[in-house]
């Protein structure tokens, strides 16, 4: 309703930020939230690494909601955090791994288009 009203512009988003600071957004738990407290999980895996430190914070994009919702204060959790990249000093090929790869390499990518063999007539 509220991202109909938005994208109407019916309401304006000078009204929709009068709202971060009620509880007016369900949390991963269904109770009422203030929307600054909570987080768009926008990126596959990124609410997994915090564990349960914000596991009730993280809500869904719904498809029709998300726009009035964000509006409102609700953040994508991808532009809350910051990534570092952390250089491997002493980097060597796995090579384990690698053999690992090959060895199930039939089962992880298996020919779409397999050759055909014709049946052998007796």
């Amino acid at each position: 309703m509220l991202e109909t009203a938005s994208t109407s512009e019916t309401i304006g988003s000078d009204q929709l930020r009068d709202l971060a600071g009620l509880k007016v957004i369900p949390d991963a738990r269904r109770v009422l939230t203030r929307p600054m407290l909570l987080y768009f999980e926008d990126r596959p895996g990124l609410a997994a690494r915090f564990g349960e430190l914000i596991r009730n914070s993280i809500i869904a994009r719904y498809q029709n909601a998300w726009r009035a919702m964000e509006a409102a204060g609700v953040t994508p959790l991808s532009k809350a955090v910051r990534t570092d990249l952390v250089e491997c000093s002493e980097a060597a090929p796995a090579e384990d791994l690698s053999a690992l790869l090959r060895e199930r390499k039939g089962a992880l990518f298996p020919d779409p288009h397999p050759r055909y063999q014709p049946s052998k007539s007796r």
